[in-house]
């Protein structure tokens, strides 16, 4: 095996709506094995309009990062949009400054330490691609404990069939809570991303497949956490991206 040095540099935006009972433990754990590792990664948490009373309990846990470089000033919107909104607020700002761009599920389904090592292969060249995701579906040699309630893993096994039948899109997971994209491929579809809850995933994928873009999955590890429940009105948004992005 070959030794690479990383190269590069990351934003990695934490979308949150109403999260401050979950974010601690998973950030203060990602921020720790962050402290240990030779990677250039900084975090951006984005409040997703949940509330002054949410917003405030966030910043004040952001507050205690203050001397740690790799943590970013809380973002916040005025008003609960979505998991798509929440990331390109990050984004948007950041593009030109990271050479990749990511985003991982505030409440540590994805674990730390496999949050650092799918951003290592982007970072150390180990893996060629525009985009890097995590993949709940697809088998390797590593990430392939997954952990989630039998009715959502059907569930969302149908709409991955769905999303392959309907728009083509040679991904097996679209929906899983990690990708980490090149800044430069994300600028150049910017303009055709309109979607701001769950299909902004995607939207996402769809947009960087049209243009010729190399999409990876890697297998990753993956653990439904206690709250990890998504409102029927989202799968309904969620089903309807499905006919929007097409």
């Amino acid at each position: 095996m070959v030794n690479r040095t990383p190269e590069g540099s990351c934003l990695l935006a934490i979308p949150c709506y109403r999260e401050s009972q979950r974010l601690p433990a998973f950030l203060s754990d990602l921020v720790n094995q962050l402290a240990q590792c030779d990677l250039d990664v900084d975090l951006q948490v984005v409040d997703d309009g949940s509330g002054p009373v949410e917003f405030e309990k966030l910043a004040l846990f952001l507050d205690t990062y203050e001397a740690h470089g790799s943590v970013l000033p809380l973002v916040g919107l005025a008003s609960h949009k979505g998991k798509g909104a929440a990331i390109r607020a990050a984004w948007d700002v950041s593009s030109g400054r990271y050479d990749w761009l990511g985003f991982v599920d505030a409440d540590g389904a994805v674990p730390a330490g496999e949050v650092i090592r799918l951003v290592r292969l982007a970072l150390d060249g180990s893996i060629t691609a525009d985009a890097i995701i995590g993949s709940r579906w697809k088998k390797g040699t590593a990430g392939r404990r997954v952990r989630r309630k039998w009715h959502r893993k059907i569930i969302g096994n149908l709409f991955a069939r769905t999303v392959r039948a309907r728009l083509r899109l040679p991904v097996e997971d679209t929906q899983c809570g990690f990708k980490m994209i090149r800044s430069a491929a994300y600028a150049s579809v910017r303009g055709r991303l309109k979607v701001d809850g769950l299909g902004m995933d995607l939207e996402l994928l769809l947009q960087l497949h049209r243009q010729g873009y190399r999409i990876v999955e890697e297998a990753i590890d993956w653990m439904e956490r206690s709250g990890s429940h998504v409102p029927l009105r989202e799968h309904v948004r969620l089903i309807r991206s499905l006919f929007v992005v097409r």
